[in-house]
């Protein structure tokens, strides 16, 4: 069974660590939940057609990861 659990995580600290205020946050926060979004679109038209969206995802989601980083 899936445990929801395990990801909930309570770090009171993580917006000085991030070094964002809350509405920064809040704005960055939603901005990688609307490409994650847009993201599983284009992997469900990739599962159905897979000769297009070949790297979409794979590089939109090394973006994120670099923008997360810095």
């Amino acid at each position: 069974p899936f445990q929801f659990r395990r990801y909930i995580t309570v770090d009171l600290d993580h917006l000085a660590i991030v070094n964002r205020s809350y509405l920064r946050h809040l704005i960055t926060a939603w901005g990688y939940a609307a490409s994650l979004l847009a993201l599983a679109v284009i992997l469900v038209v990739h599962g159905l057609i897979p000769f297009i969206f070949t790297r979409t995802a794979s590089r939109t989601i090394e973006k994120m990861l670099k923008h997360m980083q810095s």
